[in-house]
């Protein structure tokens, strides 16, 4: 089963070994293709450039990223230093920063952020819109409501 999440950060390594692993991962798996540029799941590019061999770093641009989530952790174990963050409503709504294992309800989050109330769960348009607007602000500090 697919997750898809809104994925944003910078990853450091110490070793380049472990910087070479995360790459190959990243490229053998879709994300990235060979000349280093980020990628949807159907080949539109994300971002601007993602790869820094020569400072070991890798920078990850706001994106809607397929499965992503499901193997950030054993990336970020290959790193010295991490940080950023993602948000996810696929089939669920919560989100968290790197290397934090506590998730955080989105929901409440946004009531604590004085969003309006969301609308009713049946009201599936209208929730929708709420719930993106919400990743955006969580992602970028963007507030459009």
């Amino acid at each position: 089963m697919s997750t898809y999440a809104t994925i944003q950060g910078t990853l450091q390594f110490d070793k380049k070994e472990a910087y070479d692993k995360v790459v190959h991962t990243l490229m053998s798996q879709g994300w990235m293709d060979s000349a280093g540029k980020w990628r949807n799941e159907i080949g539109d590019q994300i971002g601007d450039d993602g790869l820094y061999p020569n400072e070991l770093k890798i920078n990850i641009p706001l994106g809607y990223y397929r499965n992503l989530i499901h193997i950030l952790d054993s990336i970020l174990a290959e790193t010295s230093a991490a940080s950023g963050k993602w948000a996810s409503s696929d089939g669920m709504f919560t989100g968290g920063y790197f290397g934090d294992e506590e998730e955080i309800d989105l929901k409440q989050w946004a009531i604590e952020q004085d969003f309006e109330e969301p609308p009713d769960d049946d009201d599936f348009e209208n929730m929708s819109i709420w719930m993106d607007e919400v990743i955006n602000y969580f992602m970028t500090g963007n507030f459009q409501i």
